[in-house]
C-alpha cells in the first residue's frame, strides 16, 4: 500500500515537473492524427496561414524573410544570416543590399513600359506583383523569428521590421 502511494506520488511529481497535469497527460498507446482535430482555415486567411506554416516548418532562426506586408504570398527573398549570432546592426548591414536590390527592381518596373527585355529576377518580380510597384517597394518588410529560438513562440508570433 505504501509502495503504491509512493509510486503515484513520484508519477505526479514527474508530471508536474514537466508541466503536464495528470488530466492531460498522453499515455502510451494514445495517438492522434490531424483528422482528429478541425484545422480548417477561415476564408481569406489562406495566404497568412501558408506564410506562417513556412516560417515554422521551413526556415530556421538564422533565416530572414523579405516579404510584402500586405500580401504574404509575395516573398522576395530568404536570406541566411550564417552560423554566428549577429548584432542588430550587423544583421541590418547584411540585409541592406538585398532590400536595396529589390526596391531598385520594383522602382524600375514602375517606370518601364516595355517588359520584353527583363532579366529573370525582374521578370519574377513583375509576374509576382503585376501592378503598383511603388507601393510594393514601400510595403517591403523583413521577418526574423527570434522568439522561436528563445522558446517564446506562444507569447508573440513574430518580429517585423519595416524598410
Amino acid at each position: 500500500m505504501a509502495k503504491s502511494i509512493f509510486i503515484r506520488a513520484i508519477a505526479i511529481l514527474c508530471l508536474i515537473g514537466v508541466g503536464v497535469s495528470p488530466a492531460t497527460a498522453a499515455f502510451p498507446g494514445a495517438t492522434y492524427t490531424s483528422e482528429d482535430f478541425d484545422f480548417t482555415v477561415p476564408a481569406g486567411m489562406e495566404s497568412q496561414v501558408h506564410f506562417w506554416k513556412k516560417v515554422y516548418t521551413q526556415y530556421s532562426t538564422r533565416h530572414v524573410i523579405i516579404h510584402d506586408q500586405d500580401n504574404l504570398d509575395i516573398i522576395y527573398d530568404i536570406v541566411y544570416l550564417g552560423d554566428q549570432v549577429l548584432s542588430a546592426r550587423a544583421r541590418d548591414r547584411k540585409l541592406r543590399p538585398h532590400i536595396r536590390k529589390f526596391k531598385k527592381i520594383l522602382r524600375k518596373l514602375a517606370r518601364i513600359k516595355n517588359t520584353d527585355n527583363l532579366n529573370p529576377e525582374e521578370e519574377r518580380l513583375y509576374n509576382l506583383i503585376r501592378n503598383n510597384f511603388y507601393k510594393a517597394a514601400r510595403n517591403m518588410r523583413t521577418h526574423l523569428d527570434k522568439l522561436k529560438e528563445e522558446g517564446r513562440v506562444a507569447e508573440h508570433p513574430a518580429t517585423y521590421t519595416p524598410h
